[in-house]
């Protein structure tokens, strides 16, 4: 299953980064000690969590599109199937459908 994958510091990497800054003010306020303190401390927070949100974001889209893609395959060889075969005798059987799809994503 080939999935597009692209890294851009965009939207994402922006909210991760601003996730990693909420984050590490509210442990330090927790622990009473200012956030500024240890500067290098919040970088590495804000990069680190920005670049996971990133990672996460791109996954999940890449994941999502390829999902929707098969769908589509799926519904438009049923309609084609159904709209040329008068009988619904295969209406329960969609595996075959599905092996066809497959094959032709994995090329």
């Amino acid at each position: 299953m080939p999935l597009d994958f692209k890294f851009e510091i965009g939207n994402s990497f922006l909210v991760g980064s601003a996730f990693g800054f909420a984050g590490y003010a509210l442990a330090a306020r927790a622990q009473r000690v200012h956030f500024t303190r240890r500067p290098w401390f919040l970088i590495a927070t804000m990069l680190t969590t920005g670049t996971c949100f990133q990672v996460y974001n791109g996954i999940h889209g890449a994941v999502t599109d390829d999902l929707v893609r098969k769908r589509k395959l799926y519904v438009q060889r049923r309609r084609k199937r159904y709209e040329t075969n008068d009988t619904p005798e295969r209406i329960n059987d969609d595996k075959d459908l599905y092996k066809s799809i497959e094959k032709d994503l994995a090329q």
